[in-house]
């Protein structure tokens, strides 16, 4: 739109905004400084031009970040990945083109919390894969694997109906929020994650959680279960295709409306919060111990705090453009880490610890990493840790 003596200005405005005059006017005064003194038939004029126009495109604004279920793609604040693998950037308006006559537009990013990836190589990916594992061990290797699965996480609940929760967890300053910080700046989130205290409310964090799709949201801190900022019965549910969360529509009927849980969730604490067997069963867990930091792993974690935050997220970028190489291939590498792990006294901890087990190895084999049998050891030894602590 251009107003007399103005420069150009494009805005997107949604049907909600045209549907009267009163809204028109709010719209136009919020986005553009402008004041519509035209009445309902005016308004009503305006929304038979637009919707005349065989020109104008219809952009469905995305409720999530990231991978999108109904078009197959991911898409975030800047760029996106198609279903080929293709990266996709956003034209001037900051709409994205995924398929024929099929507009998008990302949701607003709050302030700071996104981070563009850059445009990194192979033996970069593995050099920072190197150095994780360096500063944090196996358990550094096995967390990456976790994180790495977690983009796709709807393809796997899709055929098998189930994906492990990450909790780390272990001494004062072992390493944990640091551990927390790199994998969250690896999927181009910005900070540590979600704090549960008694500021918290239960409704703005599952808010919180329903923002992803395909990523992992960080819940920090609950040592001592606070179920009254978070509910960890969900663990359960979400562990499957379970919703959100369910709420009651506004109608004079039964109706409900449901909101999809398509992201997946990390614990980071120093004492777990898990106490039935249900629940540790659902859960990977990562001991860390502040006497394992060592001046070699405090070197390889100083280059990893000094290293550019959109190289780590290039990492993202990177196994996203070799999206198929995931998708086409974990279903065999998951039955044969089955095969290796097994067989367990629990059959759900076996698949969970099979199943990251199996992104590991698509991760080494996509990006040129020859994998370290120690790392199938850690892996192996986790599962049967596993079936003693949730006995």
């Amino acid at each position: 739109m251009q107003a007399k003596g103005r420069q150009p200005l494009t805005i997107t405005a949604s049907g909600k905004d045209l549907g009267n005059a009163r809204a028109l006017n709010e719209f136009l005064l919020t986005t553009a400084k402008l004041s519509w003194e035209g009445d309902a038939k005016a308004a009503t004029a305006l929304q038979v031009r637009i919707t005349g126009d065989k020109r104008a495109p219809e952009v469905q604004l995305l409720p999530v970040i990231g991978f999108q279920p109904e078009v197959g793609a991911y898409v975030f604040h800047k760029w996106a990945v198609d279903q080929s693998g293709q990266v996709v950037t956003p034209d001037k308006r900051g709409h994205f083109r995924l398929g024929y006559n099929r507009i998008f537009q990302a949701p607003i990013p709050a302030e700071g919390k996104s981070i563009t990836p850059a445009i990194i190589t192979r033996p970069q990916v593995a050099k920072i894969y190197q150095l994780i594992r360096d500063a944090w061990g196996e358990n550094g290797a096995v967390a990456l694997a976790w994180t790495v699965a977690s983009w796709f996480v709807c393809q796997v609940k899709a055929e098998i109906n189930l994906f492990p929760h990450l909790s780390m967890y272990g001494d004062p300053a072992s390493g944990k929020s640091a551990l927390v910080t790199l994998l969250n700046a690896i999927q181009g989130r910005e900070g540590e994650g979600l704090p549960i205290s008694q500021l918290s409310t239960k409704k703005g964090n599952i808010r919180t959680i329903g923002q992803v799709s395909g990523l992992f949201t960080a819940l920090l801190e609950d040592n001592e279960r606070n179920d009254r900022a978070f509910d960890y019965s969900f663990v359960l549910t979400a562990y499957n295709r379970g919703p959100l969360q369910v709420q009651a529509a506004f109608s004079n009927d039964l109706q409900t409306k449901e909101s999809p849980f398509l992201g997946t969730l990390l614990f980071a604490q120093n004492a777990e919060p898990f106490n039935s067997k249900a629940e540790r069963q659902r859960v990977i867990s990562l001991q860390f111990k502040a006497d394992a930091i060592t001046d070699a792993s405090r070197a390889a974690y100083e280059q990893l705090t000094a290293a550019d935050k959109r190289d780590l997220a290039g990492i993202m970028r990177q196994a996203l453009t070799h999206r198929q190489h995931f998708e086409q291939s974990w279903r065999q590498a998951y039955a044969t880490a089955t095969a290796d792990l097994g067989p367990l006294s629990e059959r759900r901890i076996l698949d969970n610890h099979a199943l990251i087990l199996a992104f590991h190895r698509l991760f080494c084999g996509c990006f040129g990493i020859k994998e370290d049998p120690a790392t199938v050891n850690h892996f192996a030894d986790l599962a049967r840790q596993k079936c003693l602590s949730s006995a």
